[in-house]
C-alpha cells in the first residue's frame, strides 16, 4: 500500500489503482450500444474483420 500511495503522490491520484475498483465515468459500459437481443440474436452482432 505505501508503494501505490507514493506512486499516486508522484504521478497523481488514481494513477494506480487495486484491481476490485469498479469502473466508473467514461471507462464504463455504454448501456445504449448494448443490443436488446444480448447474446440471443446473432444477426445484431457487429462484424469485426
Amino acid at each position: 500500500m505505501a508503494t501505490q500511495d507514493r506512486i499516486n503522490a508522484s504521478m497523481g491520484r488514481g494513477t494506480v489503482r487495486l484491481a476490485r475498483v469498479s469502473a466508473q465515468g467514461d471507462r464504463a459500459m455504454k448501456q445504449e450500444r448494448r443490443s436488446s437481443c444480448y447474446t440471443s440474436c446473432w444477426g445484431a452482432l457487429s462484424l469485426v474483420r
